[in-house]
């Protein structure tokens, strides 16, 4: 039995496969503005998925300077040494009527900690 066991691990760490903490998505920071100056109280929300802000994970609201923060996401899966999942989240802000999808990435496991410029009238966020 013990042989089967690590023959079993000698082949999932040879082929790559090994349990780690991932980064699905990294810390945002962030300002909202409209008409040019920083917007405070507006609700953000974060999504895990392309062009969704029905189901949020996390929702957060700017603070008197407009700033606002979503901290990583992280979790454990099987990683692989030569491929890397790709994981996609957006953002979406809040004018008063409801989410409405701001900006959304496609991303490589494990991204740096990013930072964006939200501005309420037009409904996008930018990366600084």
């Amino acid at each position: 039995m013990i042989r089967v066991g690590f023959a079993i691990v000698t082949t999932l760490l040879l082929s790559g496969c090994f349990p780690e903490r991932q980064t699905r998505v990294p810390d945002i920071t962030g300002t909202v503005i409209r008409d040019g100056a920083p917007a405070a109280q507006v609700r953000l929300a974060l999504s895990l998925s392309k062009d969704e802000c029905k189901v949020p994970v996390e929702t957060v609201q700017s603070d008197n300077n407009g700033a606002f923060r979503f901290k990583a996401i992280k979790d454990w899966g099987a990683g692989k040494v030569f491929v890397s999942p790709e994981q996609t989240y957006s953002i979406c802000l809040d004018a008063g009527d409801g989410f409405e999808l701001a900006f959304s990435q496609r991303t490589w496991r494990g991204p740096a900690p990013e930072s964006f410029l939200c501005d309420l009238n037009a409904m996008k966020c930018g990366k600084k």
